[in-house]
Parts: structure tokens; sequence; C-alpha cells
């Protein structure tokens, strides 16, 4: 494809490295400021990457270095590289990549940068398909950095796989906040038509020269999160007015047309992020991100929730049926409790809702007087008469909506409910039968 991409400098994977090398790579293995260089990374339009070690912390770092070829034909180039990696700084977040210092060394202008051991998201989908629920995983990432800087008045401009690093867990990291908007220096093309960022990814209004804006970033996530599901590009020309004309006129193609396992809340996202009307989209990535975590949370079973709410615990998990789990985790002096949980439909709504349950004891008159007397005085919710397998029980329980529960809520609930069900199953029999 002939359309020019502008990568921002990303820590590639170890060993890739463009057709030409410039006077730069001679930091290699050698000290630069406070610093060891130790391999080169990777280049985009305006700076390269290393991999460095800090002489003083002895900590792995990146050390993104300014193209000197750069500041001969902008002197300004300089103060902008340095004034949008001040304002990225001001990011904390787990799916950000860390920007900790700037410096100068040698006539080289640089960025430290937090190490990240893996490679672009780019990589990621040239090497292996994606599948639905880690393409929505990696969105959901993204679109949680994005709510952050959108929160702080920042756009990214130039959201795209090659600006996002993967991680060796498998965890998603935005790089070169700020730094997307002055790559268009760097291309003579772009910067006569005043475009800034990658024509596959760019919103239609700012191929008519509006500025960028948290909506814009919005349709680039829209575009990322089709390549993720589908391997493909929604638009693909051979030329930056072609790319312009189908990103402006030409209807989106439906995500269900090319990735079969998309459910309906993944197309509508989809079409809600690609809409050519700024005002039709998300107002922000916090927006996306919420109706993101919604379908990530359909997507995956409730095993899958389950095992991963429950990891590092000493509990253990028993598959009964479809849908139908049973918990059985350590309590007290030895005591263990049984909780089982279930999706089931709402009788009321028809909703799919997650419940979560443990028997305290047999529904008996000689337990009912003191079970009256709990529930009066218990700090934590109420003692439940529900049937189980043809039988009545005093229980402990929960319900989650199916839709928004995820790993952290589902534990608090399956501990919450083994730890009061055990309570009183204790002090109404005195025995540990469930």
């Amino acid at each position: 494809m002939d359309v020019p991409t502008l990568d921002a400098a990303t820590m590639a994977q170890p060993g890739w490295a463009p057709a030409t090398r410039s006077i730069s790579d001679t930091l290699i293995g050698t000290r630069f400021g406070i610093y060891d260089v130790e391999a080169y990374c990777g280049a985009g339009a305006m700076a390269r990457v290393y991999r460095a070690r800090h002489r003083m912390l002895h900590r792995l770092c990146a050390i993104k270095v300014l193209n000197t070829d750069l500041i001969a034909r902008s002197p300004d180039v300089v103060a902008a590289f340095l004034d949008e990696a001040r304002a990225a700084a001001g990011l904390v977040h787990p799916h950000v990549v860390t920007i900790h210092t700037i410096g100068e060394d040698r006539g080289f202008h640089f960025i430290e940068m937090e190490f990240v051991e893996g490679r672009s998201l780019a990589h990621v989908i040239d090497s292996s398909r994606i599948d639905a629920t880690r393409a929505t995983k990696f969105l959901m990432h993204v679109s949680s950095a994005m709510a952050e800087a959108h929160r702080r008045g920042l756009v990214h401009r130039d959201i795209k796989p090659a600006n996002v690093l993967v991680t060796a867990s498998d965890i998603a990291k935005v790089a070169d906040f700020g730094l997307a908007r002055r790559v268009e220096g760097a291309s003579n093309e772009l910067e006569s038509q005043g475009l800034a960022g990658t024509p596959q990814y760019m919103a239609p209004e700012l191929f008519g020269g509006r500025p960028a804006t948290s909506r814009s970033d919005v349709y680039s996530l829209g575009v990322t999160y089709f390549l993720l599901c589908t391997g493909r590009l929604p638009f693909e020309a051979r030329s930056i007015p072609e790319m312009a004309r189908r990103h402006t006129s030409t209807a989106p193609p439906e995500l269900s047309d090319h990735c079969p396992a998309a459910t309906e809340s993944m197309a509508r996202i989809v079409r809600r992020c690609l809409a050519k009307d700024p005002h039709a989209r998300y107002e922000d990535a916090g927006a996306l991100h919420d109706e993101l975590h919604a379908a990530y949370v359909g997507l995956r079973s409730l095993e899958s929730l389950l095992h991963e709410a429950l990891l590092g615990s000493s509990a253990r998990i028993t598959r009964l049926d479809v849908d139908h789990f049973q918990v059985r985790i350590p309590v007290v002096e030895e005591r263990t409790q049984d909780v089982v949980v279930e999706c089931i439909p709402d009788r009321s709504t028809g909703d799919a809702i997650v419940r979560v349950f443990s028997i305290c004891a047999p529904l008996d008159e000689s337990y009912m007087r003191r079970a009256l007397e709990l529930n009066a005085s218990l700090p934590f919710g109420a003692i439940a008469v529900e049937q189980h397998q043809g039988r009545p029980y005093f229980m402990m329980l929960d319900a989650l909506t199916r839709s928004t529960c995820d790993p952290v809520e589902l534990r608090a609930s399956v501990l919450s409910i083994a730890k009061h069900a055990d309570e009183v199953e204790h002090r109404l029999t005195g025995s540990d039968r469930h």
C-alpha cells in the first residue's frame, strides 16, 4: 500500500530495523548521559528508540532520541518535542507508557521512558489471529488510557496499533502521547495538506483541516478495533486523496460481515466510533470504554470470569453444569464454605443474572427463632429462605447483572457470601456441614 504511515517511535521487537541508519546509531554500546545504551529498538519519523540502563538506578529504560536532521530543517522541533513530553508526563496510568525525564547529551535531545518488554500491537496483529475477546480486551486497555488523557484535556492524534505496546503478560500500553501531532513535519506531502496523523486511521473531519479532538481519537479507536477484530482496515486506498474520499463519504463495512464472532454490542460500538459526524460518536474515550467493558464481559464465559476472580485464592472451583459452579472456600478455624455461582434469567426482566448463594442451614423450626434474631442484628444483609434441589434452606445470596459483572465484583461477592454464610451457619447450628 502506497499511503504513507507516520509511525511515531515505538519499542518494536528487537532486531527490527529500517533500511537506513543515522549517526545516532553510534550510541549503541556507549555511555549516554547517565545511561548505558544497550540496543537499538526501533524508529519513527521523529525519533529513534534505544534500550538503555540507568547507571544510578540500575533499571532498564527506553531512550527516545530526537532525529538531528529534523532539528536542522526546523529549529522549533526541539521545543515541540519537549513540550509534548512534558504534557504526556502528567499521565500516570497502567495502560500508558510512563515518561520519566527529558534531557540532552552531546547535542542529542532525548526522553527517558518506561521500557516495555514486548512488541507493538501492530506486530501482534501481523503475527497472529486475534479473537474477538482478546481484541476487545486490547481496545478496552487503550480506551482506558485515552479516557484519562481526555479527562486531562490531552488528545493523542495518532492512535493506531503501531503506537500501542503489548507486554509479555498481554497488557496493552499506549505510547507517544502528544508527539504524533508533530510528526507531520517529517512528511512534506502530508504537511502540504495540513494533515496530522496516519491517513488510514484519521477521522473524516481531519482531512478537511479541522483540529483533532477527543471525538477524532474515538474514530481512530474504532478503526483500530475493526482491524483487531477482522485483520483488515475498514477503508483501504492507494493514495491520500482516495483515502480521504473513503473516510469522508464511504459507509464503513459492518463488523459482523468480516468477523463472524462479533456480537451486536461490538458491531454497535464500531458503527458509532466510525460515524462520519463527530457528534454522532462517543463524546470521549471514557464513554467508549464503558460500552467496551460491557461488551468484553458479555464475550467471556462465566467460567473464565470465575477463575480470574478467584485467581491466587485457595478456592476450589468445580463445574457442575453449563454456567453452574460450586466453589469451596476455606474460611476460619479449618472450616470451609460451599458457594454456588450460576447464570440464570431474571424472571421479571428476562436479562441474565449471576446468582451467588450459599446454604446456611435447612429450614427447620428449631432454627427459625434464632434466624429471625440474627436477621435483626446482622450488619451484612439478610438471611433468605430459598428452595434448592426441592428443599427449603436458610441462605445468604447475592445477584449480579451478567452484562456488567466483572472479576473484581464477582470475587467480592463470592468471598463475602462464603464468609457470612459460614458465620450464620456456625451461629445457627454450631456445625460446618455446608
